[in-house]
């Protein structure tokens, strides 16, 4: 599916609610374990891009959490953020990532993770008008 709208009218929301909603289904059945996930990916052509889906991702996510849900655990992976801490992340198991393709490439080529539990992936990319 191909979805074109302007800024601000909730594009970003259409994809990440029925993600959040398929690693909370996720959790519920079984929880995660360390070293787990993710269930789903997020791709992001840019940093910018990915901190603004990552906030809004994380957002819905607390306020599941603070309406008694489980907790979901998501994981930013860009450039210019430590490399330690995103490795620390994923030792302890992540729901769901949102990457930038450089980062991204570079802990799956040393093998910090795999995508065999990923059932949900998401490519977003800038408009071009």
């Amino acid at each position: 599916m191909i979805g074109v709208a302007s800024t601000g009218s909730g594009k970003t929301l259409v994809f990440v609610l029925p993600m959040i909603m398929f690693a909370l289904e996720a959790e519920l059945k079984l929880p995660i374990t360390q070293g787990e996930g993710p269930f789903c990916l997020i791709l992001c052509p840019a940093r910018e891009l990915a901190l603004q889906t990552f906030e809004i991702a994380n957002e819905l996510c607390n306020a599941l959490e603070r309406d008694g849900y489980p907790s979901l655990k998501g994981m930013l992976c860009m450039g210019g953020t430590s490399m330690r801490e995103q490795e620390q992340l994923l030792k302890g198991g992540v729901h769901f990532i949102v990457a930038t393709p450089g980062r991204l490439i570079d802990l799956l080529q040393k093998k910090k993770f795999t995508l065999n539990l990923c059932k949900y992936v998401y490519l977003v990319k800038h408009a071009m008008f």
